[in-house]
């Protein structure tokens, strides 16, 4: 890896954390798709878990008294299940496959919140559901944001909660 491929991962984080850090989502929707022409796909999603996981860490201490605790627990729970078939996605996968799952991933679930979809299914079913999906996500795209964002808006949390 040269010096340049270094400094392009710094500022792409850099990027990816401020957005996190404004909107408490975000990061690997912002920082995947261009690490793609830096690394190649698959270290891009690695690097994007890694960094967003110490991101996540850091920015929990300073947001922790507005979590919605059950529902969070639920769903990093289910999330903690789907994992596995997101990894053995990841590792199945060549990586010209795995760019193409991650740009229909952005695409669909862009279009998706552009058009503000909404998932009205509160409760422990949802929070299962969507847990899930979020755990199959992160591991194989490092995107497993955008099916939260859609439940959230579906529960018309407030601001605060919501980036929680």
């Amino acid at each position: 890896m040269s010096p340049l491929d270094v400094l392009a991962i710094f500022l792409l984080a850099a990027g990816a954390a401020s957005v996190q850090s404004l909107t408490g989502i975000g990061f690997g929707l912002i920082i995947v798709p261009p690490l793609i022409f830096v690394i190649g796909a698959k270290e891009a999603v690695v690097v994007s878990n890694i960094l967003g996981a110490v991101l996540s860490i850091g920015l929990l201490s300073r947001i922790h008294s507005g979590v919605h605790w059950r529902m969070a627990l639920t769903l990093f729970a289910a999330a903690i299940v789907g994992m596995p078939l997101g990894l053995w996605l990841l590792l199945a996968v060549d990586a010209r496959t795995l760019q193409i799952i991650i740009a229909v991933t952005v695409i669909v679930f862009t279009v998706l919140l552009a058009r503000g979809l909404r998932l009205h299914m509160a409760g422990l079913a949802g929070d299962l559901f969507v847990g899930l999906a979020s755990g199959v996500l992160r591991t194989s795209t490092s995107m497993s944001g955008p099916p939260v964002i859609i439940y959230m808006q579906g529960r018309q949390m407030d601001s605060a909660g919501f980036r929680s």
